[in-house]
């Protein structure tokens, strides 16, 4: 719970330090890795967009990213941190959406199995921190994005997820 607490308290504190910044995003979004595993996500994320005016740039748009959500599997549910770079191409309402980052899976329901077993058995009690599983994340899709400012659609294929569709807002 205590690195729960943790990452809630950066999330914020990046949402507050953002606040002066223009042009940032947030979205909600959703996912599904049916190739390989069972397992579904839903979460939200804010986009700290790194790009100033003056500068020559390889990319249109490029940002921080974190997002905190829900997993779901056949498991169970557990809960899910992401921190990562976005990079867009195309420089008008239609890009090419690059992502690549980690994505750190909380195992609640592993945990919680794990902790009734050791109390029938009279085992040691697991270490919560043994339940962060960190994966390696990317992407490569599409998205609806005007330069002004407004609504946004994104859909891509990538890792974790094989398949993910997000809509939010950009101002």
């Amino acid at each position: 719970m205590k690195e729960f607490k943790y990452t809630l308290l950066f999330f914020f504190m990046f949402l507050y330090q953002a606040q002066a910044q223009q042009k940032n995003a947030v979205y909600v979004g959703g996912g599904d890795n049916f190739i390989l595993y069972d397992y579904r996500t839903l979460n939200i994320n804010y986009e700290l967009n790194l790009n100033h005016k003056d500068e020559a740039r390889i990319f249109d748009y490029y940002a921080l990213k974190t997002g905190l959500g829900v997993v779901e599997s056949s498991h169970g549910i557990g809960f899910s941190f992401e921190l990562g770079m976005v990079a867009l191409i195309g420089g008008n309402a239609h890009n090419l959406e690059l992502n690549l980052g980690a994505f750190t899976v909380y195992d609640s329901a592993g945990y919680m199995s794990d902790l009734e077993r050791t109390d029938l058995m009279g085992e040691t009690m697991p270490k919560r921190a043994e339940y962060f599983i960190p994966i390696p994340s990317g992407s490569v899709g599409y998205r609806f994005q005007k330069p002004e400012g407004g609504l946004m659609f994104r859909i891509g294929v990538g890792f974790p997820e094989v398949v993910y569709l997000g809509v939010g807002y950009y101002y």
